[in-house]
């Protein structure tokens, strides 16, 4: 559901900032929304809290370690490096009868960055969603 625009003082609540981007992906950016019938700035603030949402301050790494019969992840510690993803979870759900029921939620990492003399944005971890 979209938010109620406050008509006395739109900007209440927000904050401001510049960001400078490559030309080519601003332009890329500017597209999808485009596309996406959405503004640049939605599309920006939709992400940005996917992204906090989803960040890990470290280097995030599978482990030979299983939680659940599934492999994990752990992070370490790293400066200049940011996973985004999440561990191994156990959610709980309600069956049709109203039985708690436990389910798997195998951990993965969607993407990294790593700004330490490496330079990259790693996007190729094998996908992990198996049973050992």
């Amino acid at each position: 559901m979209a938010k109620r625009s406050n008509k006395r003082n739109p900007d209440l609540g927000k904050t401001r900032f510049e960001l400078r981007f490559d030309t080519d992906l601003y332009k890329q950016i500017q597209q999808i929304a485009e596309d996406a019938e959405i503004s640049v700035n939605q599309f920006m603030q939709g992400i940005s809290r996917w992204a906090v949402n989803n960040a890990n301050i470290g280097e995030g790494f599978y482990t030979s370690d299983t939680v659940h019969g599934y492999v994990d992840i752990e992070t370490r510690e790293q400066a200049g490096c940011i996973w985004f993803g999440h561990t191994f979870q156990v959610a709980e759900d309600e069956d049709m009868e109203g039985r708690t029921i436990e389910r798997d939620i195998p951990g993965e990492i969607y993407f990294q960055l790593d700004y330490t003399e490496r330079h990259v944005v790693k996007d190729d971890f094998p996908h992990q969603e198996y049973k050992r």
